[in-house]
């Protein structure tokens, strides 16, 4: 009993007529007729009762003619669904992203992502950098978005196992408490020499924040003021609001609702950051993976 034969059959049973049935499938009356046939003999019980204008279901008939609609019913709707994922058009997709990059960049990729592939479901996450590396490399998520300080180097130690679109440029600025006044005038970093620095430690695996602070005071003759390491940046803030110190992150904070928060550039030139999406070279990635690829790419273009 397969596919083919359950269908003809409930045809048959809905028009209760051959021929109907035949016209409704496209065929001749006389192999729609032998298929019925060789079910009834297959199964070894009547199905049909042949009456003067057409046919009629046995009890065995109607059995079978319900289930096998419900059958029918399900294998439509799973060839749609594996044909949506052979498109790229349905399923499930896991972004491991950066905080920071996501208020930048994310919220529009999604919003286009979604009109192409409405039927699809999204997962994202938000761990460290170096995390964020290794899902991906082994496929805890299909695509991952992290900012680096130092892409030429990260595109180094992963030119092997990753491929990568830079997606653009964010200014670092100084993150400081409230008392400093948010406004546009650069504050000069040796002001702030003598205050806690929040930085996440250095990994490595991922050439961050840490390493760029270091060198930065190395490059004003300064050893680096006192440190306080965080698990992220993000954890930084409310210590910041609390006025315990201070630290420097992309200028995509400033899209986060800052509260008793300021950012102000920085009067020395500071590295900017490197807004980069990855998804690795060793995996390939599902259709879905491809779309979500292909809309941000689109979207953002890398810089010249």
């Amino acid at each position: 009993m397969d596919l083919r034969q359950l269908r003809y059959f409930t045809a048959v049973c809905e028009e209760e007529s051959f021929s109907r049935a035949a016209q409704r499938l496209h065929m001749t009356q006389p192999p729609l007729s032998t298929t019925v046939a060789n079910l009834e003999r297959e199964l070894g019980i009547q199905l049909l009762h042949r009456v003067q204008h057409g046919v009629i279901p046995t009890e065995a008939g109607r059995l079978l003619a319900l289930r096998a609609s419900q059958i029918l019913r399900q294998a439509d709707e799973l060839q749609a669904h594996l044909r949506g994922l052979g498109e790229g058009s349905e399923g499930h997709l896991t972004v491991a992203v950066a905080p920071s990059f996501a208020w930048r960049y994310i919220p529009e990729i999604i919003q286009r992502f979604t009109q192409l592939a409405p039927r699809a479901s999204l997962t994202l996450m938000d761990p460290t950098p170096e995390v964020t590396v290794e899902e991906v490399l082994r496929g805890g998520a299909d695509v991952g978005a992290v900012l680096t300080l130092d892409f030429p180097l990260f595109s180094e130690m992963y030119a092997g196992s990753l491929h990568m679109h830079p997606m653009g440029e964010l200014e670092t600025l100084a993150v400081l408490p409230s008392h400093w006044g948010q406004s546009d005038e650069p504050v000069d970093a040796l002001d702030l020499r003598s205050l806690i620095w929040f930085l996440p430690p250095e990994s490595p695996k991922f050439p961050g924040l840490r390493g760029m602070a270091e060198s930065f005071w190395h490059s004003l003759g300064h050893e680096m003021p006192v440190v306080q390491e965080v698990a992220t940046l993000q954890t930084a803030m409310p210590l910041i609001a609390g006025g315990l110190g201070v630290t420097m992150m992309p200028e995509s904070v400033r899209e986060h609702q800052l509260n008793r928060l300021v950012t102000r550039p920085f009067v020395q030139e500071v590295a900017t950051s490197t807004a980069a999406l990855i998804w690795s070279k060793e995996i390939d990635p599902s259709p879905i993976a491809q779309r979500f690829i292909g809309v941000a790419t689109a979207l953002t273009p890398p810089p010249r």
